[in-house]
C-alpha cells in the first residue's frame, strides 16, 4: 500500500518561494534520523502530492560528506524488504538478498571492510514520475559484521536553496515539518504565511 502525502502552498507563499528558486524537499527517515535529501522539485504547484512504496535497495558507499556532499553508490545494489539480509562479500559485491534480520529492518552483512550501508527507495512526485533514489547513508562507517537499517513511515517537507536529490542534510532544517504515517496512509499539509498546518 503506498504512502502520500499531499503539499497545499498558499498562493503569496508559492510566488515568493519560486521567485526566490527555492526548491521543495522531501526525506524520509531511517533509524530515527534524516541523512539525504531523497526528492527535491522546482516545478511544484499550490496543490502537491508525493508517494512512495515499500520498495528498497541496499548499497554501500566509501564515504559520507555531512550536510550538502552528492551521495554516490560505490558498490551495487540489490533489491530488499524488511525482514531480509545481505551480504556485501570481501570483494565487496552485494549479494541476492535472502530472509533474515529483524522483521521491521534491512540488515547488511558487512564482510568487506569499513562501508557507510545506503538504501534507495522509490517515490512519485508532483509531476508524476516515480524514481529510485537514495534515501539514506548512515553518517558513520561500519566495520565488518552486522548492520541493521531500519525505515520508519515519516518524511520531512521543507524548502531549500541551492540544493537537490541524493545530497546530504542535517537534522536541522528550517522551514519544514515533519509528516508521521506510521499508522495512516495519508496526510495532507499546508504551508501558508511561512508556516506549516497539518491535518
Amino acid at each position: 500500500m503506498p504512502k502520500s502525502v499531499e503539499i497545499q502552498i498558499a498562493l503569496n507563499d508559492l510566488e515568493f518561494l519560486k521567485a526566490n528558486q527555492y526548491q521543495l524537499c522531501f526525506a524520509r527517515m531511517v533509524n530515527g534520523v534524516y541523512t539525504v535529501v531523497w526528492q527535491s522539485y522546482s516545478d511544484y504547484l499550490q496543490d502537491n502530492p508525493f508517494s512512495w512504496l515499500p520498495l528498497y535497495q541496499l548499497f554501500g558507499t566509501n564515504n559520507f560528506t555531512a550536510n550538502g556532499g552528492v551521495v554516490t553508490m560505490d558498490t551495487n545494489s540489490v533489491s530488499i524488504a524488511p525482514g531480509e539480509q545481505a551480504v556485501l562479500d570481501p570483494d565487496g559485491n552485494m549479494e541476492p538478498a535472502v530472509t533474515g534480520g529483524p522483521a521491521d529492518g534491512i540488515t547488511m552483512i558487512n564482510q568487506y571492510g569499513p562501508i557507510h550501508p545506503g538504501l534507495t527507495g522509490v517515490s512519485t512526485g508532483p509531476d508524476g514520475v516515480e524514481r529510485a533514489l537514495p534515501m539514506f547513508v548512515a553518517p558513520l562507517a561500519i566495520a565488518t559484521g552486522t548492520d541493521v537499517l531500519t525505515p520508519v513511515e515519516r518524511v520531512r517537507v521543507w524548502f531549500q536553496q541551492n540544493i537537490g536529490p541524493s545530497t546530504t542534510t542535517n537534522q536541522d532544517v528550517s522551514m519544514a515539518v515533519e509528516l508521521d504515517l506510521t499508522a495512516v496512509d495519508l496526510v495532507r499539509t499546508t504551508y501558508s504565511q511561512g508556516n506549516w498546518s497539518t491535518t
